[in-house]
């Protein structure tokens, strides 16, 4: 991919879905500059295509010292980015222990410790027997949402500002569903509201986050799908952990959220983008429905830009 390309799909980010969050500034060549938002999504989607077209890696070139700067790290940042060049294949063997030794030129114990490091990020496994040697596995969303949340919660990041994001992000993922949602996808919605009723009266208020997380899957972007369930649960974890039993607090307000929940869904049924998110955003700037997700004395009402 082209660096003007990689340019332009920066800054488009910076426009379209990440508010408050700035990039390094880019210098974009004379007369390639996007004329306008509309130029901008243009050339947005023209990227958007090239990426998932491509097996090349998100970043033109991985750094090589990322996982350490002792033998061991750049091996294992070589064998990741291979693995990313070949398309994430789960389950395929890269190569075999042998093979890798010769490879890198380097001793056993370099190379367990790079398969170490390898298994720590959930990249690969060493498989051992017949058939073995060194397996793509699948990254797990729960331990990265974990990790972030650790991290967020190293920063002392306070909830009303992940509340914030999580705002910004589910306005992003509603406008992106209202465009693409097919009738098979009106149904999961509808089932997943129609059953809120039944699964309050059991006590189970989580049904009241489900329609905003399938939300924000049917938006067809993984990345705001993936930062949209970390930032709730942390929310939830965050409420959970200062000792606070909600379950009062949904109760009382359960019709208004289910009322609005049902409107949304309505709305994106209709195939109405500009009502969906309407919809969304006062029910997002509802005080009650903020107060049910925030920790008591971070439950300010929030505006959503």
């Amino acid at each position: 991919m082209s660096q003007c390309a990689l340019d332009v799909l920066r800054k488009e980010m910076m426009y379209t879905f990440l508010p408050g969050i700035k990039f390094p500034p880019v210098q974009i060549p004379p007369g390639r500059e996007p004329d306008g938002r509309e130029d901008g999504a243009r050339h947005f989607g023209r990227v958007g295509a090239t990426l998932q077209d491509s097996n090349e890696p998100l970043y033109p070139a991985l750094d090589p010292q990322r996982h350490g700067s002792k033998l061991a790290g750049p091996v294992a940042a070589a064998i990741e980015e291979e693995i990313v060049r070949l398309g994430w294949p789960v389950g395929a063997v890269v190569a075999t222990e042998a093979e890798l030794l010769n490879r890198f030129g380097v001793s056993p114990p370099v190379l367990r410790q790079a398969v170490g490091i390898l298994e720590s990020n959930q990249i690969a496994r060493m498989r051992r027997g017949p058939g073995g040697g060194l397996v793509v596995t699948a990254p797990d969303e729960t331990s990265v949402g974990a990790a972030v949340a650790l991290y967020l919660e190293y920063l002392k990041v306070q909830p009303s500002l992940v509340g914030q994001a999580r705002v910004a992000i589910e306005i992003a993922c509603i406008e992106m569903a209202a465009q693409r949602i097919t009738d098979d996808d009106v149904v999961v919605l509808r089932e997943l509201v129609n059953a809120e009723p039944t699964r309050a009266e059991e006590g189970d208020f989580t049904c009241l986050l489900d329609v905003h997380l399938a939300i924000g899957e049917l938006s067809g972007n993984p990345v705001l799908s993936l930062f949209l369930k970390m930032l709730t649960s942390l929310l939830v974890a965050r409420s959970t952990k200062e000792g606070q039993d909600r379950s009062s607090q949904y109760s009382s307000n359960f019709d208004d959220e289910h009322r609005d929940h049902l409107g949304i869904v309505e709305a994106l049924t209709a195939g109405d983008a500009s009502l969906a998110r309407l919809r969304m955003v006062r029910h997002l700037e509802d005080p009650l429905v903020l107060q049910c997700m925030m920790p008591e004395g971070q439950n300010t009402a929030m505006r959503a830009s």
